[in-house]
């Protein structure tokens, strides 16, 4: 399944709730085994064709200590289509700077290689933390507690 940054899907949960997410990274070169999303809200039913973007904000989810927006996680299920588009919203600025973040002590914006980070930088960058499915999971519901 062909898949594109501002895809907006929903990704069934364990404790059978939906996150309604929002594709903000997807790559095509090296990093191309990883997306980013976004949780715009986590709801009691599958409502994504009465679900409008314009009334959410963002939820923030610890991981490794950081409090950050976007989650890292693999593209298996984007890509077999388990999580299902249903509509397209383009990014807009705040998303757009989401897609900074620091790897491996690198700087990326987006795909793109920006330099090495130095060391007294490293807490102003999102750290790119890729979860697996299950950790995923667990991440947003314990966000929704």
């Amino acid at each position: 399944m062909k898949y594109k940054v501002g895809d907006i899907f929903n990704i069934a949960l364990s404790n059978h709730k939906y996150a309604i997410c929002k594709l903000i990274f997807a790559p095509r070169g090296a990093l191309k085994q990883v997306i980013g999303l976004v949780v715009y809200d986590i709801v009691d039913y599958d409502n994504r064709y009465l679900f409008d973007l314009n009334n959410h904000k963002l939820k923030k989810f610890k991981i490794m200590n950081n409090f950050q927006e976007i989650i890292f996680t693999g593209n298996q299920k984007i890509k077999n289509g388990e999580w299902k588009f249903f509509a397209y919203k383009e990014l807009n600025k705040h998303e757009i700077k989401l897609q900074t973040f620091q790897y491996a002590g690198d700087l990326y914006n987006n795909e793109n290689l920006v330099r090495k980070i130095k060391d007294d930088e490293f807490q102003l960058y999102t750290r790119m933390s890729v979860c697996g499915f299950e950790l995923l999971d667990n991440i947003i519901i314990s966000s929704s507690n």
